[in-house]
């Protein structure tokens, strides 16, 4: 790890004296931070801030420009939202923002309905994604345990095509 990176944040007196809390806000702020592994090497810009609301839910928001330097490819994130609430045995996860790829361009992401995670299985019970870029969009609807359903819309003039499928598969 190479760059500059800077952390804010706050944390209230009840928040260390509640162990189900690990923290209340955080804020990361980098500029020019390079990650490198063996196989793999990115240079990232940008805010990350992590914010907890309550025990078991917190929000994470990415507004970032990341660069895979081996290919030289820049992508995107911008508002990028991830709420995550958990439950005894569920996890209820809401996604929201914009995603820039190089290549293919920008889509917006958002879950009308929120997806719900068995924690047990890690597969969604519930929940719908909708990925939208120009006048298309693709929806993905979990219709039962371990199914889905993926509606492609190419042109904003309706459902062109859909098809239907176990999450194991993906």
């Amino acid at each position: 790890i190479n760059g500059a990176m800077s952390f804010s944040g706050n944390i209230s007196p009840e928040t260390l004296s509640n162990p189900e809390v690990d923290f209340a806000n955080i804020t990361m702020t980098f500029s020019n931070l390079t990650v490198t592994s063996e196989t793999e090497s990115f240079t990232a810009d940008g805010i990350i801030s992590i914010a907890s609301t309550m025990p078991g839910s917190y929000t994470v928001t990415s507004n970032m420009l990341m660069r895979d330097n081996s290919s030289d490819l820049v992508f995107q994130t911008e508002e990028f939202v991830i709420s995550v609430t958990e439950g005894v045995s569920t996890e209820t996860v809401s996604i929201s923002g914009r995603f820039f790829h190089p290549v293919h361009g920008y889509v917006d992401v958002a879950t009308p309905i929120p997806f719900v995670i068995d924690t047990v299985t890690d597969e969604p019970t519930a929940g719908q994604l909708v990925l939208t870029s120009g006048s298309g969009s693709v929806t993905l609807t979990v219709t039962g345990s371990g199914t889905y359903q993926l509606d492609i819309d190419e042109n904003g003039g309706g459902f062109e095509s859909t098809m239907t499928g176990n999450w194991t598969d993906l």
